[in-house]
Parts: C-alpha cells; sequence; structure tokens
C-alpha cells in the first residue's frame, strides 16, 4: 500500500504563505503575521512517503533550515497485543498493541476491519489499521478524525526542481537536536548565520527550550 503521512497544518501553512507574501509584496501584513509567529519563530514541516520510490522504503522530507531527505527501509515494529482491552473508535472495534520504537514507548489502537497494516507517522505492522497511537510521557498522540475514500493520487516534492539536501536519518536526528541545542552550529553547517546584537554569533552562543524528538536513537 503507497501512502503518505503530512501535517495538515503544514500543508494549510503553505497556502497561506503564498498568500502572505503576494500581500507582504504589496506593503501589506508579513507571513509572519498571518501565521501567528514571533519574528524569531519559524514553522516546520515533515512529509513520510511509505513505499516511495519502491516498495519497501520510507522517505521523510522535512524543512530544518533547508529541504532534507533522507530514506531508511520500513522500520520493522515488534507490537505486542494487550488481550482484554477492545474498544471502538469511530464505530470500528479496535485492539490494543503496545511497542518500544527507538527509545520511546506507544499504546496503539488498530482494528482488522480495514485491512490494511498501516498508520500515522512510520507505523505499521499490526495486522489492520491503526487508529490511535499514545506516546507513553504523553509527548506524542495521533487520533483519527475521520475516513473517507479518495481517487486523488498522491503528489511528492521531491524532484529536481525543488533544492533539497540528501542526509542519513542519524544526520537528520542530529539537525533536529541542534535546531535547540545550537541553532548557530546548525546554522554554519548549511552555510548560514544568526545574528545577536547585531554581530554574528557563535557556535554555542544560542540556545532554545528543548524540543522532544520521535527518535531518541
Amino acid at each position: 500500500m503507497d501512502c503518505v503521512h503530512y501535517s495538515l497544518n503544514a500543508d494549510k501553512m503553505d497556502s497561506v504563505m503564498f498568500k502572505a507574501k503576494k500581500e507582504s509584496r504589496r506593503g501589506g501584513i508579513s507571513p509572519h503575521q498571518v501565521l501567528g509567529l514571533h519574528k524569531d519563530e519559524t514553522a516546520t514541516y515533515e512529509d513520510y512517503y511509505k513505499n516511495y520510490p519502491s516498495k519497501g522504503t520510507l522517505t521523510v522530507s522535512a524543512g530544518i533550515l533547508r529541504e532534507l531527505v533522507y530514506q531508511e527501509s520500513t522500520p520493522k515494529m515488534d507490537w505486542i497485543t494487550i488481550p482484554g482491552s477492545d474498544t471502538v473508535i469511530l464505530g470500528y472495534p479496535c485492539l490494543k498493541a503496545k511497542l518500544n520504537f527507538r527509545g520511546r514507548e506507544y499504546n496503539a489502537w488498530f482494528t482488522v476491519n480495514i485491512p490494511f497494516n498501516e498508520g500515522p507517522w512510520k507505523f505499521n505492522g499490526l495486522p489492520g489499521m491503526i487508529l490511535k497511537v499514545k506516546e507513553l510521557r504523553g509527548y506524542f498522540e495521533w487520533d483519527i478524525i475521520g475516513i473517507k475514500n479518495s481517487s486523488s493520487p498522491i503528489y511528492s516534492y521531491l524532484h529536481e526542481n525543488v533544492r533539497h539536501q540528501k542526509c542519513s536519518r542519524k544526520e537528520f536526528l542530529k539537525f533536529q537536536r541542534l535546531v535547540w541545542e545550537d541553532p548557530v552550529g546548525l546554522a554554519s553547517i548549511f552555510g548560514r548565520e544568526i545574528n545577536k546584537g547585531g554581530k554574528p554569533a557563535k557556535p554555542g552562543e544560542i540556545q532554545f527550550p528543548p524540543i522532544p524528538a520521535l527518535e531518541l536513537h
């Protein structure tokens, strides 16, 4: 099954940013004002393409100062089902399972009434569609809000006309961590500068509050 997992807010952001840039060129409000962001804040996104460009391959595209792309084999997930924990989600009878994946523990609810072993983010491998996932520490949660049939094709922005940089998954996790741990050092990796007090800041000079990462290793 080919599918893509993406942020709906990021999808909306694209159209808002396009409109805001047009307005700003006319002397109107800035994109940051439209999105409700502080001048020092930026919006990010991550797209996950399953079985792309070939079966068994996961392609991830994310914006961290620039378009970063990495690929990996579809992750194998060792789920453990939990007997006696049946529930109903959107009218579908669901079973519960738990998982320890790359440093985090999750509970998931899936239904065999939808015979696809897929779910949100990278989740896969259960004998039915995953409709809800909750990270045990409460940092992340995915809840289905609706299901609809669609014949629309899946479009990818990963073509030659879009500027992007390929990296490994480990490099991507490092870049994610540097966003808050050392944004100046991250900017220098991509040949950019961050100013502090009107002068170029040095690596390690600026830090932000930690941002929880989905994958810890």
